[in-house]
């Protein structure tokens, strides 16, 4: 079991980035609607906000649904995205190899639990439950949790 090593815990809460998106949408929509009434011909510094603005929307829904979710998300250099508490928290994961063979170990989200179903005669797999963990590479079954 491996516990990760919390970098920065912000005061970014679920409410918080509702309320930021849901300003940021309205904001949005009238840019576009200046974009559409004068047909493109003027305004590129309102086409321009509008897709910068866009762009940080669709951030904002992502951490909203991290934190909505409570899921922890792995990110490059073993860094990952902590959405625990209705918080965004940053937290760095050291790894060392395998504890029992000395492999490269790999930190991912797996699959936990699972439900089949039949749709048009195939055999179809739902996930049901993630979970983060360091893995290795030489053995799938060598798994260590993160806690």
């Amino acid at each position: 079991m491996y516990t990760p090593e919390v970098i920065w815990k912000s005061p970014i809460t679920m409410s918080l980035l509702t309320w930021i998106g849901v300003s940021i949408f309205l904001i949005d929509i009238y840019l576009f609607y200046r974009i559409l009434k004068d047909d493109f011909k003027s305004n590129r510094l309102y086409l321009v906000i509008f897709i910068l603005l866009f762009l940080f929307f669709i951030l904002i829904l992502f951490l909203r649904n991290i934190t909505k979710k409570e899921m922890r998300l792995p990110l490059f250099f073993n860094y990952s995205i902590n959405g625990f508490g209705r918080k965004i928290i940053l937290e760095k994961i050291h790894i060392n190899n395998c504890l029992k063979c000395g492999g490269k170990i790999k930190y991912h989200i797996k699959p936990v639990e699972w439900v089949y179903y039949y749709i048009n005669g195939e055999m179809k797999r739902k996930i049901t439950k993630n979970s983060p963990v360091l893995e290795c590479k030489k053995n799938q079954e060598h798994c260590y949790e993160v806690v």
